[in-house]
């Protein structure tokens, strides 16, 4: 019977630890959610509603209750990329606030341009297969 409870317990803790998992941002997707997957497809895979923050007739941001730290940018439609806070973890292995010179010498194939909005601030542009 303690072997049981042992068992139970253990499963117990890595479904907590896998239902708490902090999502990851790749280079296609943040979690759940694939850049390039209409709107609508992503709402319907949560299954929950966007919060529209409209920016202009092009462009909007949306977040999910689902993810909480996360705003994603929707233009015509569709999920193009994603804000995340500082803290969120990434397959590049990339901070915020990392000198570009140091992302250049972990990424020769980043692509690097003015931020459109924040002088101080680059985006970062990292090519994908397709």
């Amino acid at each position: 019977m303690k072997s049981l409870r042992v068992v139970a317990a253990t499963v117990l803790l890595f479904a907590s630890q896998a239902c708490s998992r902090e999502p990851t941002l790749s280079r296609t997707a943040y979690g759940d959610v694939v850049f390039g997957t209409p709107l609508e497809t992503v709402e319907a895979d949560l299954q929950e509603r966007a919060n529209p923050e409209f920016f202009d007739e092009f462009c909007m941001f949306v977040t999910f209750t689902a993810y909480p730290r996360a705003r994603f940018m929707v233009e015509q439609g569709t999920v193009t990329r994603v804000d995340v806070d500082q803290n969120a973890p990434n397959t590049l292995n990339v901070v915020v606030g990392q000198p570009g010179s140091s992302v250049e010498a972990q990424h020769p194939e980043v692509g690097i341009s003015p931020h459109k909005y924040d002088p101080q601030g680059q985006y970062l542009t990292f090519p994908t297969e397709d």
